[in-house]
């Protein structure tokens, strides 16, 4: 059968050929009718030729079916008992899978926690599989979507070899079923033999909160073991916390073991579970495991007193209850302890101030203590201040003094423990001057201060907030303390601008002194043109967040490269450090201390600087459990901030001591695909396999446009027209 390619081309030659012959035909001699005939059949020849004619011609063709060979490259591939167990796989696929080529086209496959297609000489030269974890599951997957792309050729079968050391995420055994191909398996390695119990996995939120239970559920293999009995035990940060008994099920057969905790700390816990037999087993290596939650506050507490009702006090507790991340318990002091009672005592519902309880108990409870214009001298003894001491350095509590006739110098503040917790120095009572005279405030380039995110706004409401009255003034301000807002024009005694709202880094925890008592008028303001109290609200909970070292407005923080690492690997640590006004200080002095699983303590000072605020260092993985690493970097004498995190190493994993076969894994999964398992022969594996391979009708496409013949031809006639013309003396 000939075919042509259709061109616009051919069509006009025809017509042009047709007219110039017809003319020729019709009003010529007999030698031009002749020379007619040749120049209409060089035009029939040309038009065949631009036609591009073809010789389809079919014939029946005979394609092999696939079948795909999916290989174990784990580590645990690589461990020997009485032989080793990759070079039986490579033993296997001379004798048993290489003489299966001749009738089927036969795909390697190589799989651990990856896929890829590999050759058979790539298979066969392998030396020590090195791959982290066995995803039976995922390969069985990945070769079925690898089986349908390749449709030109119909599967026959699939091939696994593994020793069932099966520690990925996805289901082998629904993997197996959905693959609608037989899957043959090839047991690789020795069955299990003697007693031996495994904690294969522990379930566990990575995230919880402070005063809400937590659930830890722990899934217990165990093989010849029917009828023993084990303990379960949880340990945090090292410490016994609970322990439960339990009966071991049949051979491989899960128990689950639950354990509630309720979470009193915040920060990252580790944790570990560990199970505990009366001794026997072959292996304990498999008997425990670590892991770690991060705790988080259910809320940010506030403990906010003030000494008299005022619209400061109104505002602002507004704000701290309007935000659902903030749980505010107030006193509020509405009459003084000199002050005269036109009614008994009895008469009064209020309860009594209790300042004891408070400062030198209940205070360790609370996240954010703020004073606002309250002296304590009527209430309490100086002495009661010290607690605020520990309650900032050592518990990494936030305090905050907002201003007033009663606060700082006038509240006499002078000479206590609170004195030397605040940024700023003050006068003694007397002696500290509360201005009344309106000013503009003039507040430093920070976070804390960032009105809005669109560019230019937040400078711009600055200046259009109005004037406010009434400042507590401040000495000066405190080495190692940063300003947020200075006076427009007044200076403190040191001659630089007179500091209003200051505040650092004290310790664990961080201090801020407010000279001011009426920022409520911006809210007035704000809300009288239209704006609502947003900027407001933002301003004091970026004040807040500060306070308590919200992640957003850390100067220091530092991370692992990874999320886990393996015994012996090195870790990776970057620590990022931001000066008091948020850029990247390079000029910082780093150091990290170290408390490795073991609880053995270490000290590394002065962490290389790489730039851009990065200081990296490298720290080698020795032993398998949670690292705790502290951050902490200084400028001078002044503390910029720390930050503790944990970095899980891995324990020698079963891919590194699993010597045995887990057959019933691979059973199930031979049988849940209509296959069948082999424990290492597998000899008649070609007589299983049913040939699929198919019959095609394949069509070819041979042109003939370009035989030399045609060429020849077409000159014979241009040479015969050429010569008729020239003794005819049409030349």
């Amino acid at each position: 059968m000939i075919t042509f390619e259709f061109t616009y081309w051919a069509i006009f030659f025809l017509i042009a050929g047709g007219l110039a012959g017809y003319t020729l035909l019709k009003y010529g001699d007999k030698r031009k009718k002749i020379i007619a005939v040749l120049r209409i059949s060089i035009y029939l020849l040309l038009i065949f030729l631009l036609l591009r004619p073809a010789l389809l011609e079919r014939r029946k063709k005979t394609e092999k079916a696939s079948v795909s060979v999916l290989v174990d490259v784990s580590r645990s591939m690589n461990l020997k008992s009485t032989y080793h167990k990759f070079s039986r796989v490579k033993n296997i696929i001379r004798k048993d899978i290489e003489p299966l080529e001749k009738s089927y086209a036969v795909n390697y496959y190589a799989f651990s926690n990856g896929f890829s297609r590999v050759s058979k000489e790539d298979l066969l030269k392998l030396g020590n599989p090195s791959g982290e974890f066995t995803d039976i599951g995922q390969s069985l997957e990945q070769i079925g979507e690898e089986i349908q792309r390749s449709s030109s050729v119909s599967g026959s079968a699939v091939i696994l070899m593994t020793d069932g050391n099966h520690n990925g995420g996805s289901d082998p055994v629904e993997a197996a079923k959905s693959l609608n191909l037989p899957l043959f398996v090839i047991g690789i390695g020795e069955t299990r033999s003697g007693f031996d119990v495994e904690l294969t996995q522990v379930l566990s939120s990575e995230i919880a909160f402070r005063n809400i239970k937590s659930i830890f559920k722990g899934v217990v293999n165990s093989y010849n073991s029917k009828g023993k009995r084990a303990r379960v035990i949880l340990k945090k940060e090292g410490s016994f916390v609970d322990a439960k008994d339990i009966v071991l099920r049949s051979d491989g057969e899960e128990t689950v073991v639950n354990f509630e905790y309720m979470h009193k700390d915040t920060g990252i816990i580790r944790f570990e579970m560990l199970v505990e037999t009366d001794g026997g087993e072959i292996n304990k290596a498999n008997n425990k495991k670590e892991f770690s939650v991060n705790v988080l506050k259910e809320k940010t507490r506030i403990l906010y007193i003030s000494g008299s009702p005022n619209y400061e006090y109104r505002f602002l507790r507004q704000v701290i209850k309007n935000n659902p991340n903030y749980e505010v318990i107030t006193f509020i002091i509405l009459r003084g302890m000199t002050d005269i009672l036109p009614l008994s005592e009895i008469d009064y519902t209020l309860i009594p101030f209790p300042v004891q309880e408070i400062f030198l108990k209940e205070i360790y409870n609370y996240d954010i203590v703020m004073l606002e214009n309250f002296s304590y001298r009527s209430y309490m003894p100086p002495e009661f201040l010290n607690s605020f001491k520990n309650y900032i350095e050592k518990s990494g509590g936030a305090f905050m003094m907002i201003g007033g006739p009663d606060s700082f110098g006038g509240g006499g503040y002078k000479g206590t423990m609170v004195e030397e917790m605040l940024p700023v120095n003050i006068k003694p009572e007397g002696m500290e001057e509360y201005l009344k005279t309106p000013f503009r405030l003039k507040p430093v380039k920070h976070p804390v201060n960032q009105l809005s995110e669109i560019k230019g706004e937040s400078e711009k409401i600055w200046q259009e907030l109005p004037e406010i009255n009434g400042l507590n003034r401040f000495s000066s301000q405190k080495s190692g303390s940063v300003v947020l807002a200075e006076h427009p024009d007044l200076k403190g005694d040191d001659g630089r601008p007179l500091p209003v709202i200051a505040g650092w880094q004290k310790g664990k925890g961080r201090v801020l002194a407010m000279g001011l008592n009426n920022t409520w008028r911006w809210s007035m303001w704000l809300a009288g043109t239209g704006r609502g109290n947003y900027h407001y609200g933002r301003y004091w909970q970026q004040m807040l967040n500060w306070l308590v070292n919200a992640p957003d407005l850390r100067q220091v923080t530092a991370a692992a490269e990874r999320k886990v690492y393996r015994q012996g690997e090195e870790v990776k640590i970057a620590v990022t450090v931001l000066d008091d006004f948020f850029h990247y200080d390079d000029e910082a002095v780093v150091n990290l201390d170290i408390l490795d699983p073991n609880g053995k303590s270490s000290t590394i000072r002065t962490i290389p600087n790489i730039g851009n605020g990065i200081y990296e260092i490298y720290l080698p993985a020795e032993n398998p459990g949670n690292y705790k690493l502290t951050a902490s970097a200084f400028k001078g004498s002044k503390n910029l901030g720390m930050v503790s995190f944990f970095v899980p190493v891995q324990a020698i994993t079963s891919e590194e001591y699993d010597l045995f076969l887990n057959d019933k894994l691979l059973k199930s999964i031979s049988a849940s695909s209509r296959g069948r398992y082999f424990a290492g022969e597998c000899s008649d594996l070609e007589k299983l396999i049913k040939s699929n391979s198919s019959e095609s009708v394949v069509t070819e496409k041979k042109p003939i446009w370009d035989d030399p013949l045609y060429f020849v031809l077409l000159i014979a006639l241009l040479a015969g027209e050429w010569f008729l013309r020239r003794i005819s003396g049409l030349l």
